[in-house]
């Protein structure tokens, strides 16, 4: 009896459906039924899909709200509410400068602004702008020097002329996208509402096939949310084929086969997951039992 997972992405599990495969014949050699081998399958698909859950991360919904706000911030600038949007002195759109405020600081001065098109008036859906290519900008605050004059380019564009020294007002480019405040913290909202879908859309084939883990109640409601919208890949019909039993599992998550911090951690754990299995084997060949509900290996006692 062949046994195969197939998680729906661009991966390759050939050497784990190899491997399963293996496993069912030793312990069907051992004396195990199809039902058994059909539970190793659901046991061993159960614990890649947990191990892909715990993998993605979040580890607790605490970090997750922090990694929102924190990579938030390597996108946006929230201007405070204490401080008027576009107000300040020299505000205003001045060459190829957007002028946001100024300050003092330990007794110098400072002008602060951004690429005018990283200023949003009336930002609407900031989600795309979040998920989008913006999370590479790099440092927030860049130095341009001191302010001297403007003049007109060869297109009679006028252009900020600075003075790469500390002087009697310092120029600092704001690089990144500025928002109102309210703005900001409905996007850090929004997005922290959705922290664990991307564990979740994988923990539910570890849940619906009867893992014995304790599944966080976090991630648990995220279970229930990603079933509902689609985003998660389950099926097990497969375990009724006569034959080749299989199940079916994946994700349709943002990133799963696109973002490469996500593809290189999911090959990681089927990297894990086959010397895992791999170890089992050798065990097994070597007279360990295995336990059906669990997946576990042990050697039994010598009076078993």
């Amino acid at each position: 009896m062949t046994t195969t997972g197939t998680i729906t992405a661009e991966y390759d599990l050939s050497k784990l459906t190899q491997q399963v495969s293996t496993m069912t014949a030793y312990l069907m050699g051992a004396g195990a039924n199809e039902g058994e081998c059909r539970q190793m399958l659901k046991s061993e698909a159960a614990q890649l899909a947990w191990d892909i859950s715990e993998a993605l991360g979040p580890r607790t919904l605490e970090k997750g709200k922090t990694g929102v706000e924190k990579d938030a911030r390597r996108v946006f600038f929230p201007m405070s509410p204490d401080v008027p949007m576009f107000g300040g002195s020299r505000s205003g759109t001045q060459g190829d400068m957007r002028w946001l405020f100024a300050y003092k600081k330990n007794g110098a001065s400072f002008l602060v602004g951004a690429e005018p098109e990283d200023v949003l008036s009336s930002p609407g859906d900031l989600r795309d702008v979040f998920y989008g290519a913006n999370r590479q900008r790099g440092a927030a605050w860049l130095d341009l020097g001191e302010f001297t004059h403007e003049s007109k380019d060869s297109s009679g564009r006028m252009r900020p002329h600075y003075k790469a020294f500390r002087g009697r007002q310092h120029a600092m480019k704001l690089n990144r996208i500025v928002v109102s405040s309210a703005a900001y913290q409905r996007l850090v909202k929004v997005v922290q509402a959705h922290i664990g879908d991307l564990r979740a859309t994988f923990a539910r084939a570890a849940v619906d096939l009867g893992i014995k883990k304790r599944i966080p109640a976090w991630i648990l409601k995220r279970v229930g949310a990603v079933t509902e919208n689609g985003k998660s890949i389950f099926n097990d019909s497969g375990l009724n084929d006569p034959t080749d039993p299989w199940i079916e599992f994946g994700s349709r998550a943002k990133g799963v086969t696109s973002n490469p911090h996500i593809v290189e951690k999911i090959q990681h754990v089927i990297a894990a997951r086959s010397k895992t299995m791999a170890k089992k084997l050798k065990d097994i060949a070597s007279g360990a039992k295995y336990v059906f509900e669990t997946g576990q290996v042990y050697f039994p006692k010598v009076d078993e």
